[in-house]
């Protein structure tokens, strides 16, 4: 019949978590906890950032009273919003538009489709760019061709599983800052995993910003059927399949 034109699109959203729906501390119930802890005489070495940072760096002799007082103040007004610097409202769309036709002697199809996924995780995404052709005609009484073409373009970016930035967001302290008072990264010292003294300067956005993977991939398939009906006991049948 007549040409025939179609267009399909699906639409989606996913929305990121945040602090009220997970009932979290804030920086000042943090602090307190941090402090009731410390006053009932918990102790963690290890804890290098946060309340128990400026213990530590109290019973030092690095920061003296006064100092240590200001800082946890400041700890209690933080409320780094780690969800919105890591995670976003994401929208995913998918959209094919398709022809198709022909007469008793010959039928196309063809289609086109593009994809985009995006994560609620900032910058982790998945496109895809599809194509298709299918024809089949009537070439004679004896012999039928179809033919038939896929082929598709595709690009992944994403973080490395080590650093979970969702995880991250769930399990880290809203007082430790992200940014220092000149709008630059914000780093505390993390040990060395299997190491008790070996430390690095961390930030989790320093490490989003040098370190991701990007997969990229393409495909194509051509096939070929042939019919061929010679009489009405003998038929054979060609295939070839790149």
């Amino acid at each position: 019949g007549r040409l025939t034109l179609n267009y399909s699109g699906n639409f989606s959203t996913s929305v990121r978590m945040n602090y009220k729906k997970l009932e979290l501390m804030n920086s000042k119930q943090r602090v307190d906890l941090s402090r009731e802890a410390y006053l009932r005489g918990a102790r963690n070495p290890t804890e290098t950032v946060g309340y128990g940072g400026l213990v530590l760096a109290y019973e030092r002799g690095e920061i003296n009273g006064e100092q240590f007082n200001s800082a946890a103040k400041k700890l209690e007004t933080m409320n780094t919003d780690w969800f919105k610097l890591l995670t976003e409202d994401s929208w995913s769309h998918q959209h094919t538009l398709s022809v198709s036709g022909g007469s008793k002697d010959a039928r196309y199809y063809a289609s086109i489709g593009y994809t985009r996924d995006n994560d609620v995780i900032k910058g982790d995404y998945n496109e895809r760019y599809t194509a298709a052709l299918n024809l089949d005609v009537n070439m004679a009484k004896w012999l039928t061709a179809s033919f038939n073409m896929n082929g598709n373009v595709s690009q992944r970016d994403y973080y490395p599983q080590s650093l979970s930035p969702v995880d991250y967001a769930y399990k880290t302290s809203r007082s430790i800052p992200a940014y220092n008072e000149y709008g630059e990264y914000s780093y505390y010292m993390k040990k060395v995993e299997g190491s008790n003294t070996e430390e690095y300067k961390y930030n989790i956005l320093n490490e989003l910003d040098n370190s991701s993977y990007t997969q990229e991939g393409t495909g194509l398939t051509v096939n070929a059927n042939l019919q061929f009906k010679f009489t009405d006991w003998l038929n054979a049948n060609a295939i070839v399949s790149y």
